[in-house]
């Protein structure tokens, strides 16, 4: 399965970083080449389960952003 990098671009905003994290759990890039843009690979297998640690990491990170609102 793959995305366009503009796709992930839209969705990030702008935040640096995030190129190197997703190819750091296993994510493939490839450049634009037959007409096709510029993509993001998912991962098919996930070796040292990096991906799933990158993920719960990630979620409890997120949770504790979360602000209360009364």
């Amino acid at each position: 399965m793959y995305t366009t990098c503009q796709s992930i671009e839209n969705k990030v905003g702008g935040i640096p970083g995030w190129k190197d994290l997703l190819q750091a759990v296993g994510f493939r890039f490839e450049a634009a080449r037959n007409g096709l843009p510029p993509a993001v690979f998912f991962p098919q297998t996930d070796p040292g389960d990096r991906l799933t640690q990158a993920s719960a990491s990630l979620q409890a990170l997120l949770g504790e952003c979360k602000v209360k609102v009364r």
